[in-house]
Parts: structure tokens; C-alpha cells; sequence
């Protein structure tokens, strides 16, 4: 494991294709030694998916939001009465979980040190990681492009529709 995602600090963009290559880069991602001031995960659907060395996304969220990163997470689908649970238990951790029925978008945008983010077709789900044909594009952020997506994920966060998921399950 290296201490960032990417190798060199020249702009970068690698495409990612296939569940491998895009469960390697989110590995990357949620378990750099260099902690993250924030993340955002924008997803249709999000599940508990095992994402590498038996570690799955909670766990990789959780330790995240043990060592200070703030996490917020959208997803645009009802989740499953399981995923409620991992849910819950994310948000008393500290990690804002929202619902928002138009969030469509794929994106798990890192703010640090460094910014970066992967825009892919794939769901966190089993789906999306393992089984189906995804590919994305994974980016170290210039300033412009950075605050654009940041702009766009603030914006969904920020939506009128958007409800806090904790709040629909009291």
C-alpha cells in the first residue's frame, strides 16, 4: 500500500475497467495511510460488499471515520433492511447518510492533501464490483475540475430532496 493514490504528483487520469480494477482502486482510496479531510460517496445503490482482504465497506468507512475523515453518503435507492442496519451503524459513527431518489450519479470524490476522484458506471454494490461490465475513470482533481465536482456533490447534499436516512428510520 502506498501512502497516496497516486505515484507522482503530475495530473493523472487511469481509466479502470472491470469489477478488479475498480474494487483495487477504491481499496486505494478508502485505505491510503494518508487520511482524507473528506469523502463523498455518491451512489444509485450502495451495499455492505466485501471490497478486498475479506475488509468490507463499512469497516474500510468506519476506520475512515475513526482516524477524523468526515464521510457523507448518498444513495438514490431504498436500500435493503440490511444495508439500513450498516447504515445506521455508519451514521453513529459520525458518517452523514442520505437519500436522495433523483442521486443517479456514481462518484467517490476524496478531498486532502491531494484530490481525487473516480466517476464510474458501477453501483457499490456485489452487482457493480464483481459481476457486471463497469468501467471508470479514476482522476487527480485540478483546482477547477476539483471544485466542480465538489460544487455538484455539495449541491446533492444540499438538495431539498435529499433526506437524511437516519431520520426516515425513527
Amino acid at each position: 500500500m502506498t501512502n497516496t493514490v497516486f505515484s507522482s504528483t503530475s495530473n493523472f487520469i487511469k481509466v479502470v475497467c472491470g469489477g478488479n480494477e475498480i474494487r483495487s482502486v477504491i481499496t486505494n482510496i478508502l485505505n491510503s495511510k494518508t487520511i482524507p479531510n473528506r469523502i463523498r460517496i455518491i451512489s444509485y445503490s450502495l451495499e455492505n460488499v466485501k471490497i478486498s482482504d475479506g475488509l468490507k465497506l463499512e469497516d474500510l468507512l468506519s476506520k475512515l471515520a475513526m482516524r477524523g475523515a468526515t464521510i457523507s453518503i448518498v444513495i438514490g435507492q431504498m436500500p435493503a433492511k440490511k444495508v439500513k442496519r450498516v447504515l445506521v451503524n455508519l451514521n453513529k459513527m459520525g458518517i452523514n447518510v442520505y437519500y436522495n431518489r433523483r442521486a443517479h450519479a456514481k462518484i467517490i470524490l476524496v478531498e486532502g492533501i491531494e484530490n481525487y476522484a473516480i466517476i464510474m458506471t458501477a453501483n457499490v454494490t456485489h452487482g457493480g464490483l464483481y459481476y457486471n461490465y463497469e468501467a471508470g475513470i479514476l482522476m487527480r482533481l485540478s483546482e477547477d475540475i476539483h471544485r466542480k465536482i465538489r460544487d455538484y456533490t455539495n449541491n446533492i447534499i444540499g438538495s431539498e430532496e435529499t433526506e437524511d436516512m437516519v431520520n426516515m428510520y425513527e
